[in-house]
């Protein structure tokens, strides 16, 4: 029986997203990842992230280890991959990408006790194809971007805002992972073609997303 605690995270993700479900792995996993139980933002801090990038949804919602799976068999990456992960939370998603891929990924997370555990566990874990950016969406240029991920980050009109900047930033190759409620967005924008996915997730809240149009690339 093998010692999951002495084996490299690489493997243990590998083993993982090739369908070992065992569930000592998976729970090995999350351990190695430290994602904490509880996530409070205090109001003092809520009032200054809605004053310094608007009225989004910081409530932490997490992506599971089953869902992260979902989606990176939903998607091709290389080592010339660029990929978002846009409100990136406590990182789960971009820890498990980048210990399984050869991809650069950008974690872009606004609550700087998030991003800061994004970039001590990367430190820890030797993932140094992770970049952290401690700051809103609005900072960020997507033109590069092969591939963005977003798990509800916005509220309201800050989401379909949000989705017509994000149109005329990407190029047409460029694919968007959308999770939760954001989905509806993409959904209802004719600037979106909906992508065909074999990601088991309900199709309700989840989808892949692709530019319908040309876009600046400068």
């Amino acid at each position: 029986m093998r010692n999951l605690q002495e084996e490299s995270l690489k493997s243990l993700v590998v083993r993982y997203h090739q369908g070992d479900d065992c569930k000592e792995l998976s729970f090995e996993i999350e351990r190695r990842f430290e994602i904490p139980g509880d996530d409070d933002v205090s109001l003092s801090e809520l009032s200054a992230l809605h004053k310094n990038y608007g009225l989004s949804n910081y409530v932490y919602e997490g992506t599971t280890l089953a869902e992260a799976r979902e989606i990176f068999r939903s998607v091709d990456l290389s080592g010339e991959s660029l990929f978002f992960d846009i409100g990136a939370g406590y990182g789960a998603l971009v820890l498990y990408g980048a210990a399984l891929a050869p991809a650069t990924f950008v974690a872009v997370e606004a609550v700087g006790k998030r991003a800061d555990h994004i970039a001590r566990m990367a430190a820890r874990l030797g993932l140094k194809n992770i970049r952290v950016v401690n700051d809103g969406a609005a900072a960020v240029n997507h033109a590069q971007a092969s591939h963005i991920y977003l798990n509800n980050p916005f509220l309201g009109g800050f989401a379909r805002d949000y989705v017509d900047r994000l149109a005329g930033e990407i190029g047409r190759e460029c694919i968007v992972i959308a999770l939760n409620n954001i989905v509806a967005d993409f959904r209802r924008s004719d600037r979106f073609l909906e992508l065909e996915t074999r990601a088991d997730i309900p199709s309700y809240r989840f989808g892949l997303f692709a530019a319908s149009g040309p876009a600046s690339r400068a």
